[in-house]
C-alpha cells in the first residue's frame, strides 16, 4: 500500500514538470512579445511627438533654418532614448521640411515661406536603431514617418 502512494505521488510530480515545460516557454515569450510591443508603442509615440515638435519650431517665426528644425527633433529623440549612442539617433533620423505644395524648403530657408503658409515637417526613424531585441523580422528595419502640417507665424 506504501508502495502504491509513492508511485502515485511520483508520477503527479513528473506530470507537473511536463506541464511546467510545457507551459513556461509559452508564458516566457508571451511576456517578451508584450514588452516588445509595448517599446514599438512607446517608439511609436515618441516619433509623434518629434513630428509635432518640428512643426512646432518649423512655425515660429524665430527660427529661420530647417536644420534648426533637424537639432529639436534630433535633441527630443536623444532625450527620449538615452541608451542609444547620439551617432546611431542621428544616422537613424531624417527631417525635411516641405512647403504646403509638397516641395522641399530650397536650402533650409524658413524665411523663404511666406507668414500664414502651411509648412509640413516629415520626420522619419529607423526603429532598430532602439530597439532592445534584435532579430524579429516584423520589426527589425522597420522605418516609421510622421507628417505634421502647420502654418507659419
Amino acid at each position: 500500500m506504501n508502495t502504491t502512494r509513492k508511485y502515485c505521488r511520483t508520477r503527479q510530480h513528473g506530470a507537473a514538470v511536463v506541464e511546467t515545460a510545457i507551459v513556461l516557454p509559452v508564458l516566457v515569450l508571451t511576456a517578451i512579445g508584450g514588452i516588445d510591443f509595448a517599446q514599438y508603442v512607446n517608439f511609436s509615440q515618441t516619433l509623434t511627438n518629434a513630428s509635432r515638435e518640428g512643426a512646432r519650431l518649423a512655425a515660429q517665426d524665430r527660427h529661420e533654418l530647417a536644420s534648426e528644425v533637424e537639432a529639436g527633433v534630433l535633441q527630443l529623440f536623444k532625450d527620449a532614448f538615452e541608451h542609444v549612442p547620439e551617432s546611431t539617433i542621428e544616422d537613424a533620423t531624417t527631417v525635411v521640411v516641405r512647403r504646403a505644395d509638397g516641395t522641399v524648403v530650397p536650402n533650409g530657408d524658413l524665411t523663404a515661406v511666406t507668414s500664414g503658409d502651411p509648412l509640413s515637417v516629415d520626420v522619419t526613424f529607423d526603429y532598430s536603431a532602439v530597439r532592445w531585441i534584435n532579430g524579429s523580422r516584423y520589426w527589425s528595419g522597420n522605418t516609421n514617418t510622421r507628417v505634421t502640417v502647420a502654418r507659419r507665424e
